[in-house]
């Protein structure tokens, strides 16, 4: 069978109605009144979706020298640093580069050489997070200031390297990681 359109359940509900208020009572009592109301409801315009990010590449700028697995760390104002890192050869290095804003340049040295450092802003200073070196993963937690001076600042539960960093408000997030066991 098939569903009933919206004018034809309209026309049954009229109908209904109009008999109820025709006498549809009983002996002795006065006849139902008839009101029909109309309800309509207004669902909130949908929402415009989020403008898309925008992104922008920056390809043109050479650093100081070749590095891979910095940990990269954006500080406001623009600012972004490349902490450590492999050398050309695969050798741990200490460098804290300053990548941006403007060509980059040589702001700094870690307190030892180390690579696949986490990296996280609190507060207005870099920090990381463990790292590797040739001996394995450290538990050292590195504070990064503007001018570029490194110290150490904490260290961590447990040496490891590989790991992902990010900071919330004033607390930074340190995640995964490679320990000698895992």
């Amino acid at each position: 069978m098939p569903l009933p359109t919206r004018e034809t359940a309209a026309a049954a509900v009229a109908a209904a109605l109009l008999l109820s208020a025709c006498g549809g009572g009983s002996a002795g009592t006065a006849p139902a009144t008839a009101t029909a109301r109309r309800v309509t409801t207004t669902a909130a315009p949908p929402k415009k979706p989020a403008p898309p990010a925008q992104l922008r590449l920056v390809s043109t700028r050479a650093l100081p020298a070749p590095v891979q697995l910095p940990a990269l760390v954006a500080l406001g104002g623009g600012r972004v640093l490349a902490i450590g890192g492999l050398d050309a050869l695969d050798v741990s290095v200490d460098d804290v580069v300053r990548v941006a804003p403007g060509r980059p340049a040589p702001l700094g040295r870690l307190p030892a050489p180390a690579h696949d450092l986490g990296g996280a802003a609190l507060a207005g200073k870099a920090y990381t997070f463990g790292g590797g070196t040739a001996a394995g993963p450290i538990a050292t937690v590195t504070s990064i200031g503007s001018s570029g001076a490194a110290r150490a600042a904490a260290r961590l539960p447990v040496a490891m390297s590989d790991t992902s960093a990010a900071a919330i408000g004033s607390t930074a997030y340190v995640v995964g990681g490679y320990t000698t066991t895992t």
